[in-house]
């Protein structure tokens, strides 16, 4: 993938000829036998052509392939002046040849957060870090970790000024034509917020966001009627105590440097299949090593009638190794697979993976 970025921050999705891949701040396109198609592509000002602004804050670009729209989303965080935007693009089909307008609409988002008194004395605006993406058959969805922007309009980097979560819902078939975009902010408490992918028959009307709250609870929450009403509901699930770090600097070989397992809250994606979310985390204890935790949260028909129940959690990953920042997905055929990074002081940072059948 392209090399580019400290940290590079990779992401990227599967279409059905070609995968497009992310890293702080360029995109790439290619085959699905890894040659390159387009790209390195420079995000800021190229790809997205309104992020002119000198000085901006841009970050962790995200993708996602839709198959029941045959389009690619693409989106990256903005800070920028104390104000946060959220820049998007489509693709007009399922293979983009090129990186352009002529096989992409791209929008900017303004999602900055206020409190009272905002822009005056007393307000505090707050903008977006820790994104998560998901798509449906209604909108796309965005969620961030909200954090204060300091007097000369940049963003507080150690995140001591919090407000926490805010979803953002963007009407899809909108953004798939290119007109009139209607979307909405909407604050959350805590943070860490992940919004879930249906994958097969979806679950009507409603979306759905999950929250590692601590180490032997998940928050479940959904919202009905998301392009409408916007109701909300939230239940707190328990789950397995699978560690409750905070587990920190993962060894490495080769250096001194330790890597960061990311502890604390809800990784990678989060996706709906059957009437079960599968999501994952980074687990372990405070001295580690860190371990690569997954759960199956089942709706049992919630919030509309039923309430939610964990039926399954456990680890991947030998124990001789740190195993972290883990990623999962499960298909409609009841098939589930998972990445993560494991290390060790005698083994390199290595991407591993693991599947099961139905």
């Amino acid at each position: 993938g392209p090399q580019q970025g400290v940290p590079p921050d990779p992401h990227g999705a599967p279409g059905p000829n070609g995968v497009i891949a992310t890293v702080n701040l360029s995109i790439s396109y290619y085959t699905k036998s890894g040659s390159l198609i387009w790209g390195p592509v420079a995000l800021p000002g190229t790809f997205f052509p309104a992020n002119t602004g000198v000085g901006n804050q841009n970050s962790d670009p995200l993708a996602v392939f839709d198959p029941i729209s045959r389009r690619f989303f693409v989106g990256m965080q903005e800070d920028h002046n104390s104000r946060f935007y959220i820049n998007v693009a489509v693709s007009k089909n399922s293979d983009p040849k090129t990186s352009g307008s002529a096989d992409w609409v791209t929008y900017r988002f303004d999602g900055t957060q206020y409190t009272a008194g905002a822009n005056s004395a007393g307000g505090t605006n707050y903008g977006g870090d820790y994104p998560g993406l998901a798509v449906d058959s209604q909108a796309l969805y965005f969620t961030y970790n909200m954090y204060g922007f300091l007097p000369n309009g940049i963003m507080s980097g150690c995140g001591c000024n919090a407000n926490g979560s805010q979803l953002t819902i963007m009407n899809k078939s909108q953004l798939v034509n290119g007109v009139g975009v209607n979307y909405w902010n909407v604050s959350e408490s805590g943070q860490g917020l992940k919004p879930v992918t249906p994958t097969g028959s979806g679950p009507g009307n409603v979306m759905y966001m999950v929250q590692l709250w601590n180490q032997t609870f998940f928050k479940v929450l959904a919202v009905t009627d998301p392009l409408g009403a916007r109701t909300g509901a939230s239940q707190f699930v328990t789950v397995n105590d699978l560690g409750g770090g905070t587990t920190n600097g993962a060894p490495q070989l080769g250096s001194g440097n330790t890597l960061d397992p990311i502890n604390g809250r809800t990784l990678g994606n989060a996706t709906l299949v059957g009437g079960d979310i599968w999501c994952c985390a980074t687990r372990g204890q405070p001295g580690g090593p860190a371990t690569a935790a997954y759960y199956r949260l089942r709706l049992n028909g919630w919030p509309s009638s039923g309430s939610v129940s964990a039926v399954e959690s456990s680890t991947v990953g030998s124990g001789s190794y740190w195993n972290f920042c883990p990623c999962i997905a499960a298909n409609v055929a009841g098939e589930v697979a998972m990445t993560w990074t494991r290390s060790s002081a005698s083994t390199y940072a290595t991407m591993m993976y693991a599947y099961r059948n139905a």
